[in-house]
């Protein structure tokens, strides 16, 4: 990997060029047409939200896969590859001995046949529940983020770490995880079609941070099994959030215009004539 000289390191950006940024960025958003304008007022939060979320998660992907090509992440991801390693043995995690067969459980959550499982068993009860439009979207969602983890994969192309001896047998390419970024998009997508089913606030709140944290877990016994560098699986984070996200509000875009076209489509007449309150044909 190259490093990067201070001579030819970009200057860091100043507080007021971010703010001539979202300056610009309001000014642009004045000039969408006006249906597009009441389109996102319409949306409810959740949606602002999730295109909130896109943004930073995309935003974030492409700082870290910059810095990657850079080289610039080296020395943070061999610090943190390191301190969680004995200082006697390189090939042991620090901690009790029983810690690495519980790291290779919980990075299983994350494996391409535990993940397969999970959406599909979702994607085959949505169908049987006729809720046919939800398992088309639940089932593209995972397949596309699949094929887009392989594809960053084979364009990145980052060899795996080789500062500490890995616990866990890999084969592809480190940049970026595709652990984490499967785990993101399938454990929040399933998450977030299980909050739109309750109704309670904390039974939202618990299901979004079961999501996250199992995400989160997935992501860090990566880098704790030594085959995955730190800034792997940010970008892994970043990469499978705004994916899900995007996913989620293309989903949210087509069930709003499918409500609206049902709202306008006009109300069909029995046939015969109406039918008064009293059930006889007028």
């Amino acid at each position: 990997m190259r490093n990067s000289s201070s001579a030819t390191r970009v200057p860091r950006r100043s507080l007021g060029w971010y703010a001539g940024c979202l300056k610009r960025a309001v000014m642009f958003m004045r000039r969408f047409p006006p249906p597009l304008l009441r389109l996102l007022r319409g949306w409810e939060p959740r949606a602002l939200a999730a295109l909130l979320l896109l943004a930073i998660g995309a935003w974030v992907s492409v700082k870290i896969a910059g810095e990657v090509l850079e080289g610039d992440t080296f020395s943070f991801d061999r610090l943190l590859l390191e301190l969680l390693r004995s200082g006697t043995d390189p090939g042991a995690l620090r901690g009790p001995g029983w810690l690495a067969d519980v790291v290779r459980d919980a990075t299983a959550l994350g494996s391409v046949l535990v993940l397969t499982i999970a959406a599909g068993t979702a994607v085959i009860f949505l169908w049987l529940q006729r809720q046919r439009s939800t398992a088309i979207f639940l089932a593209t969602s995972v397949v596309t983020g699949m094929l887009a983890s392989a594809a960053l994969k084979e364009f990145f192309d980052r060899p795996r770490p080789t500062i500490v001896p890995h616990l866990a047998t890999v084969a592809s390419s480190s940049f970026p995880s595709g652990h984490a970024m499967m785990s993101a998009v399938v454990y929040l997508t399933l998450g977030s079609l299980l909050m739109s089913v309750v109704a309670e606030r904390r039974l939202k709140l618990f299901i979004l941070a079961a999501a996250i944290g199992v995400t989160v877990l997935v992501g860090v016994s990566r880098v704790l099994l030594g085959v995955h560098y730190p800034s792997d699986v940010l970008a892994g984070w970043a990469f499978g959030l705004s994916w899900a996200e995007a996913c989620w509000l293309g989903n949210a875009w087509r069930r709003r215009r499918a409500g609206l076209a049902t709202a306008a489509a006009p109300a069909r007449q029995p046939v015969g004539g109406a039918i008064d309150p009293a059930g006889r044909p007028s």
